[in-house]
């Protein structure tokens, strides 16, 4: 299934969008539409094609609007060579004004998940989710380290706190040890002239 799902999304990202606005004289503009017509059929049985629609404009300009769908730059450009093409071609030769022409390359898709950022901040995707997640089981795991007297730093990107803290609590020990080592001495002298005393009385 992810594999499938990679497929699709490869294949949105090299998706192109072809848009063409014709401006037709209204006593031509029933030619157009019949020449779009005719040619649709043919291109949405074309591999590669995947969306063809016809537009009607009702603004003041009349505009007849063609869309279509290509799944990539070698298929459209198979397309702009075959016959239903040059069909095309003469529907923009009916135009009275310089028609539109343009191919939008689609490098991201997205849907519902922009709304609901865009308008409420504190929404969060679900990998965002699953973040926040770790996030806060990480933090609940150092609070229990902490309790417990433990380091609470050693986490894969705090290593480097985590070796000077624990070196600093090694020098500590050791700083402690050496300040009792003194103590334990002077008894032991201690006891071994009250010994040598006995021995001579």
């Amino acid at each position: 299934m992810r594999f499938v799902l990679v497929q699709i999304w490869q294949c949105l990202m090299h998706m192109i969008v072809g848009t063409l606005r014709i401006l037709p004289l209204p006593a031509r503009r029933g030619e157009v539409l019949e020449i779009l017509q005719a040619v649709q059929g043919p291109m949405l049985a074309q591999p590669g094609c995947a969306a063809c629609t016809i537009y009607e404009e009702q603004g003041p300009e009349q505009a007849v609007v063609l869309v279509d769908i290509w799944e990539s730059r070698e298929v459209l450009e198979k397309h702009l060579r075959s016959e239903a093409y040059r069909l095309i071609l003469g529907a923009i030769e009916l135009s009275s004004d310089r028609p539109e022409v343009r191919f939008d390359h689609v490098s991201a898709t997205e849907g519902m998940e922009l709304i609901r950022r865009t308008r409420d901040p504190e929404f969060l995707m679900p990998a965002e989710l699953n973040d926040a997640k770790e996030t806060g089981r990480k933090n609940n795991m150092n609070k229990e380290r902490k309790d417990n007297g433990k380091p609470t730093c050693c986490t894969p990107g705090d290593l480097s706190a985590c070796m000077i803290e624990v070196a600093e609590e090694g020098k500590k020990k050791s700083a402690n040890a050496q300040a009792d080592s003194p103590k334990k001495s002077g008894v032991t002298g201690e006891m071994k002239e009250g010994g040598k005393a006995q021995r001579r009385g």
